[in-house]
């Protein structure tokens, strides 16, 4: 049974601290989330693995074989299986979105998940203990389903805020849950996925009951591991304390950083010395080459590196017909953690600016995404593929519109006539 929320939050006993300092780190321990992470990077490879058009979700029989292979494989019980219908799946391909150590890209009709190079030299210098608190990170700070997944907006509760409260909530170290019916809080609060990496990074020990065709996972009890709530406790004071008003969790990016914690950390994981290092983005010289589609209707465009952002807009406009009347608009894209991004016009008073960022700056690769928002009202929505990227000509200095298909809507439909 769960109890209501309750402040403020304790500093670890000395039980508790003994619990944190006696942890070791290995392919199963405290947890098997090392163990069944690098079967997933195993599975991707170094050719990566096709996913889905928008949210780039793993593909049903991918889903299917990293079950089998994972430490906790679960029942087949579904005719048409779901990334989301597997839990422990799940949440491993949202933590490696947010990662650092993954990307996405379109080749043709096809976008794949592929695996970062460079990060991934960096990932195999990490001992055990690193690699799980990179993990750990990631996990609780970014890799929120609703960013990964292609939301416009980040839900206000970050994992770290889903999986205290349901610790702390619980009333003694166990929890059971008799049926579906008791269970069905835990698909919201924590999530299935959060509850799924709680068992991996051995916050807790689950209980697994008889499942039912076409009902998933059953879950019949969990046990919450001793160092799990301090740890937890420790994490969301530093946020609280980051954000001193109860406003807080309402924030845009209510996140910490590592350098918040890694003095405290020390104390306890003195192993723990390195991190994930993942490369930044350099400025991209030459002509970028998009393909602009507004539903069935596109058009393919090249503009040299150096122009900003505002030229691109004016660029997509003109060759769609519309007029820009002063209308807002907006750049959108995923970085290399999965989170997403924004890049505005200037009047919408909240940086970066489309007039400060230049086309070459964007931080995508050849075969990524990025979303055109124009006039907030009407909400037009273009989607941008950069297709590759030319080496410089010094001839083309201005956009250059190579390619069109279809007719393009009215911006202003005829409600009239409509009606």
């Amino acid at each position: 049974m769960l109890t209501p929320f309750n402040n403020p939050i304790p500093a670890p006993t000395p039980g508790q601290e003994q619990a944190l300092r006696a942890l070791t780190f290995d392919a199963n321990a405290p947890g098997p989330i090392l163990h069944d992470f690098e079967t997933l990077l195993d599975y991707v490879g170094e050719a990566g693995v096709a996913v889905s058009a928008r949210e780039h979700r793993l593909k049903p029989q991918a889903v299917l074989a990293l079950n089998e292979r994972l430490s906790h494989p679960l029942p087949d019980l579904f005719k048409r299986p779901q990334q989301k219908s597997y839990p422990y799946v799940h949440g491993l391909y949202l933590v490696l979105r947010a990662s650092g150590l993954s990307y996405t890209v379109q080749q043709g009709r096809t976008h794949h998940l592929r695996l970062d190079e460079a990060a991934m030299q960096s990932w195999d210098t990490l001992n055990p203990t690193e690699q799980y608190f990179t993990l750990f990170f990631a996990w609780l700070l970014r890799a929120d389903e609703e960013s990964i997944m292609g939301s416009w907006h980040r839900s206000p509760f970050t994992n770290l805020n889903r999986c205290h409260q349901f610790l702390n909530r619980m009333r003694g170290d166990a929890l059971a849950l008799p049926s579906y019916k008791e269970q069905e809080d835990l698909r919201y609060y924590p999530g299935f996925y959060n509850l799924a990496l709680m068992d991996l990074f051995g916050l807790v020990s689950l209980e697994e009951g008889e499942p039912e065709t076409g009902k998933g996972w059953r879950v019949a009890r969990v046990q919450r591991h001793p160092f799990a709530l301090p740890l937890l406790n420790f994490l969301t004071r530093l946020q609280l304390e980051r954000f001193q008003n109860d406003d807080f969790w309402l924030d845009e990016n209510p996140t910490l950083k590592i350098e918040d914690v890694q003095e405290w950390f020390h104390l306890y994981f003195p192993a723990w010395r390195r991190t994930l290092a993942v490369p930044g983005v350099a400025f991209a010289p030459g002509l970028h080459v998009f393909k602009v589609s507004l539903g069935k209707v596109w058009r393919r465009m090249a503009l040299p590196a150096t122009l900003p952002l505002d030229d691109l807009a004016f660029s997509i406009l003109g060759a769609f017909d519309f007029e820009d009347w002063e209308h807002l608009y907006q750049f959108t894209y995923q970085d290399a953690f999965g989170q997403v991004q924004h890049i505005n016009h200037e009047y919408a008073e909240e940086p970066p600016f489309t007039k400060d960022v230049r086309i070459g700056d964007l931080p995508i690769r050849p075969g990524g995404r990025l979303t055109f928002v124009f006039d907030f009202g009407d909400w037009w929505e273009f989607d941008l593929a950069l297709e590759h990227i030319d080496p410089d000509d010094p001839e083309t200095t201005e956009p250059v519109l190579m390619e069109t298909h279809g007719n393009a809507p009215s911006q202003y439909p005829d409600y009239d006539e409509y009606e």
